[in-house]
């Protein structure tokens, strides 16, 4: 999947390889399953982290507060892996 391979090419230290696949990643899920699902907050979280270490912070928290405000709205449990 997208969100699998951008995850490993972070891992591997090539934030702006994993860049196009996790936005992708986060494309694709808040299509199918909306900002309220766990599943899309996680992955958009992460795609956060991957904007941060390439210094586009802004948007990093741009993200960051959209998922959190997701979250106040739908009580987050924690929900399901993204790689499931």
């Amino acid at each position: 999947s997208c969100y699998r391979l951008g995850r490993c090419l972070f891992g591997l230290g090539s934030a702006s390889g994993a860049q196009p696949l996790a936005g992708r990643a986060v494309s694709i899920v808040q299509e199918l399953l909306g900002d309220d699902s766990p599943v899309t907050q996680k992955m958009m979280c992460s795609y956060a982290t991957v904007l941060q270490k390439l210094g586009r912070d802004d948007e990093a928290e741009e993200l960051l507060a959209r998922v959190e405000a997701a979250r106040k709205q739908g009580g987050e449990d924690g929900g399901e892996s993204p790689d499931a």
